[in-house]
């Protein structure tokens, strides 16, 4: 961040497109939903990838040994560093019941590595070969308006990189779009350039 060529190129990598599909998500003719909180997350450590198996993406599943995590760094930042295999995070959110009948996404700035994503026992959407880009799922009829809802993510990092990162290292929101040309455009100027952000 010292070089002024190298910190500009460094946030156009890392930060830009989290920054301009997160703008295009709230903006125009989409709104928020729901943003989840950048901390006090539930976080399971899953080094055996036995998680799937004795249900963790259960939104009832009680006990274990969960502990707290924040999603506005990597677990890399909180102790740890060059951890590779499979962790949960796990958050419960209350849905606006004005959102019933909506079309729901559920958007993620970026993860280290890749994510499988469950919502009230539903898994909605799996992710690869996508870090630190933004992605998103399509939640609709996962989503229950009006009540509290549990979203449950495993992401499974494997690529040790000279980052350390890992998780979930950039914000998640739910949004709905009544018209979704505004985000074809911002998404469009992307397509092609992802092989070369990492």
């Amino acid at each position: 961040m010292i070089n002024p060529r190298m910190s500009e190129s460094y946030l156009r990598r890392f930060f830009r497109q989290t920054t301009e599909q997160g703008y295009a998500r709230v903006t125009g003719n989409n709104s928020l939903v729901a943003g989840l909180p950048g901390d006090d997350w539930d976080f399971f450590l899953d080094a055996g990838k036995i998680g799937e198996d004795i249900g963790l993406w259960r939104k009832d599943l009680l006990g274990g040994n969960w502990q707290k995590i924040k999603t506005s760094t990597s677990w890399g930042n909180q102790g740890l560093r060059y951890y590779k295999g499979d962790a949960w995070y796990r958050q419960r959110i209350t849905i606006p019941a004005q959102h019933a009948g909506s079309q729901i996404f559920l958007w993620f700035g970026g993860i280290d590595e890749d994510a499988t994503v469950w919502i009230n026992d539903k898994e909605v959407g799996i992710r690869t070969g996508t870090t630190f880009l933004p992605f998103e799922f399509e939640v609709t009829d996962a989503i229950i308006a009006g009540e509290e809802n549990t979203i449950i993510i495993r992401i499974t990092n494997e690529i040790l990189n000279e980052l350390g990162t890992g998780g979930i290292i950039y914000p998640v929101m739910l949004y709905t779009s009544k018209d979704d040309s505004d985000l074809e455009a911002v998404d469009d100027q992307w397509k092609g350039r992802d092989a070369i952000l990492y």
